[in-house]
């Protein structure tokens, strides 16, 4: 199975053989085919059977993100891709640390390996994105790894939204970005150096 990690309404989007309705003010036709942003355990159970409709090769994971992505560099898991759909940007410069390229497991996420893909409407989120990326395999911990393709671009105004948000977003005739890189396939000792890192900076 392929665990899927997600907010907002991407489950719709993944179940089997259906279709994104919106009606004539842009909103889901049908409200209870759906989980939506402020979803709680309570309304994943109520919704349990949506789950049913996924494909069989995908399961539905909610998890806090950090914590699964060290369980998977301790299992040594291989991501095969990885999608940060328009995170909370935290434009002040207090709050680097939240951001995700400022967290202190960001080196965790980018020793998985795959393929990562960051969208926003923060065209300065992607650019920091970049740079952050370049600096983690500057560092010793990485050293003798190196990514590709590592680039950011607009998104097609044109293309099928991935979320929600992305649709709206669309509506509004918002610009979107994207920051895109292939990440290596490190070693067991290149990944213990960072669970061990990690370990230290929290």
């Amino acid at each position: 199975n392929i665990p899927i990690i997600g907010i907002d309404k991407s489950i719709h989007r993944l179940s089997k053989n259906k279709i994104y309705n919106i009606d004539k003010n842009n909103e889901p036709n049908d409200t209870s085919d759906y989980i939506d942003e402020d979803t709680t355990s309570d309304k994943i159970n109520e919704n349990e059977a949506l789950s049913n409709q996924l494909t069989n090769n995908c399961l539905l994971i909610r998890a806090e993100l950090v914590d699964f992505w060290i369980l998977a560099l301790q299992s040594d898991w291989v991501i095969h891709s990885h999608y940060i759909l328009y995170p909370n940007p935290y434009p002040k410069s207090k709050h680097l640390q939240r951001r995700w390229h400022g967290h202190p497991s960001f080196p965790v996420l980018l020793i998985l390996g795959g393929y990562l893909e960051i969208r926003s409407n923060w065209y300065i989120y992607c650019q920091e994105m970049f740079t952050s990326i370049s600096e983690v395999f500057e560092n010793n911990s990485m050293k003798g790894l190196s990514y590709n393709n590592l680039a950011i671009s607009e998104i097609d105004s044109s293309a099928e939204p991935m979320t929600h948000f992305e649709r709206k977003y669309k509506l509004a005739n918002v610009k979107l970005f994207k920051l895109s890189v292939d990440l290596p396939v490190s070693n067991l000792a290149n990944r213990q150096k960072i669970l061990s890192l990690n370990k230290h900076n929290k």
